[in-house]
């Protein structure tokens, strides 16, 4: 009974794993995607655009 209850508590942290994940993935769509919207009203220029890109993406590979 006991080894039963620890899977089940195993599959609530692996639960909580995924949602932090998705919310992890989702910041950085949104992100990008700000990015994207600033550099095409031109309130960002493309060199800011690239630099910005890359310190997402590492952060994110972090």
């Amino acid at each position: 009974a006991a080894f039963g209850k620890v899977k089940v508590d195993m599959h609530g942290v692996q639960d909580r794993l995924d949602e932090l994940e998705g919310d992890i993935y989702r910041n950085i769509r949104l992100n990008l995607k700000e990015l994207k919207f600033k550099l095409a009203d031109g309130s960002i220029t493309t060199r800011e655009y690239d630099e910005r890109y890359k310190r997402i993406l590492d952060a994110a590979l972090k």
